[in-house]
């Protein structure tokens, strides 16, 4: 009596292994949309987790040698995913065998095994249910490696997608990059226009190609969260710091600079902070959503006035009314302020101005 117990809590809970395994995989792989699922989401961090232990056992390391570390994190989170995944569902099948009566569990283990891994055949002396119970594990088995494999192409496209602007900005905003750089930069190569109809088409262009891209990180990162946590080609490359550049670019350029207002600026601010927000949102970082114009941000007014010294002394036509400037820029910037400080702090970006060289306004952490 006490056996057959066993044997039906064994399959009702190898059930619930592979309902969890299988739901898992979907909604990582397959379902074009932002879930958050747990399962990968532990396992992801617990990983990262090694990676942060061992850059804490360095002593005072600098932010080469972080990320000489964590550049192998998230594609070891997707390797190991995959193991996890194909570990989990042969236990889970180990306990369907049990529940239909495979002699000791440990034959069930070695059951399961053989069958996910398509190494050993069907005895002619077992039950139909057991045999159909072997044959969808191995179609399982094979079915799973084929989707991991097809995921991989997928994520490479993406990021080779979003890493061409962000290597293309370093051309225009400097390494390290920064919002004053840029926008100097772009006054600078444009200085022997006509009249500023020029400047203003060659910046609303700028605009245009930026609002497009953080439109696609936002449906890359957050469809493909594994995406988010893989770190550029070049060390001092981030797709974080590239948005926060560009976000104080647009935010700078419609508040400081005195030049007729580019609506395209702040359709890129928008479309900025949504992508930041939203991707925010799939790794579970708290932040406002309705932020007032009056809360505070992570910019000092002396900061502040020091880049529009800077803007100045290159040569780019300011408004007079210093106060309204600030009145501007601090209401732009604070719909992105505390996710893209708390995204720069999870993801280790490399040091930026205004970006990874702060605290939260609200919590007081400081990115590492």
């Amino acid at each position: 009596m006490w056996m057959l117990v066993i044997r039906v809590l064994s399959f009702i809970l190898g059930l619930y292994i592979n309902y969890v395994t299988f739901l898992s995989i979907i909604e990582v792989l397959v379902v074009p949309r932002a879930i958050k699922n747990d399962l990968f989401m532990n396992w992801a961090w617990f990983i990262n987790s090694l990676f942060n232990l061992r850059i804490r056992l360095l002593k005072n390391p600098t932010y080469e040698q972080k990320d000489q570390i964590l550049v192998f994190g998230s594609p070891l989170v997707m390797v190991s995913a995959s193991f996890m995944w194909l570990i989990l569902i042969m236990i889970g099948y180990a306990f369907l065998y049990y529940g239909l009566g495979v002699g000791t569990f440990w034959e069930s283990f070695k059951t399961s095994g053989s069958q996910l891994l398509t190494l050993g055949s069907v005895s002619l002396d077992v039950s139909i249910p057991l045999v159909l119970l072997m044959f969808s594990e191995a179609m399982v088995g094979m079915v799973t490696v084929a989707v991991i494999i097809a995921y991989l192409p997928t994520i490479y496209a993406a990021f080779s997608q979003r890493e061409h602007l962000v290597t293309k900005l370093e051309v225009s905003a400097g390494n390290p990059p920064s919002s004053d750089t840029l926008l100097i930069r772009i006054f600078r190569i444009n200085s022997g226009a006509n009249n500023s109809d020029e400047i203003r088409a060659n910046l609303h262009q700028f605009w245009i190609d930026w609002e497009d891209w953080f439109s696609s990180i936002n449906e890359s990162h957050t469809s493909l969260l594994a995406l988010a946590f893989f770190r550029s080609p070049k060390p001092h490359h981030s797709w974080v710091t590239a948005a926060g550049v560009v976000l104080d670019a647009a935010a700078l350029m419609n508040a400081v600079v005195d030049l007729p207002h580019d609506g395209q600026a702040d359709l890129c601010i928008r479309a900025g902070y949504v992508a930041l927000r939203d991707i925010s949102a799939s790794i579970g970082l708290p932040f406002n959503p309705s932020p007032s114009a009056n809360d505070p941000i992570s910019i000092t007014r002396e900061e502040f006035n020091q880049v529009c010294d800077l803007l100045e002394q290159g040569n780019i036509p300011l408004k007079q009314d210093r106060e309204q400037a600030w009145q501007l820029f601090h209401g732009l910037r604070v719909n992105y302020d505390q996710p893209l400080i708390q995204l720069a702090r999870i993801f280790f970006a490399p040091p930026a101005k205004w970006v990874t060289d702060r605290q939260l306004p609200h919590t007081g952490n400081t990115p590492s």
